[in-house]
């Protein structure tokens, strides 16, 4: 609990600032959205493709989103889960 404190005064302190465009959605104000429509409460996991640069990059193989959004599911069948995945 005192992790998720730390985390939530880190947003307070440095929020998240990014440029909107009108040809596009950005990643950030995906996930932004994201967050809103789910109150903050979505697990979200990732796969990797074109669109590495919202996962840390190199720490998971191609085809691990899913399955990990799965296991999440069977961990936690009240959560809310998003797999972010495709090319």
């Amino acid at each position: 609990e005192s992790w998720k404190n730390e985390l939530n005064a880190q947003k307070l302190k440095f929020p998240l600032g990014f440029k909107t465009c009108e040809d596009a959605i950005s990643p950030q104000y995906a996930i932004k959205v994201l967050d809103e429509l789910t109150n903050g409460e979505a697990i979200i996991s990732t796969g990797i493709g074109q669109h590495q640069m919202w996962a840390s990059a190199g720490l998971d193989a191609m085809g691990f989103g899913l399955p990990a959004a799965i296991g999440v599911v069977v961990a936690n069948p009240d959560a809310i889960v998003v797999d972010i995945d495709g090319d």
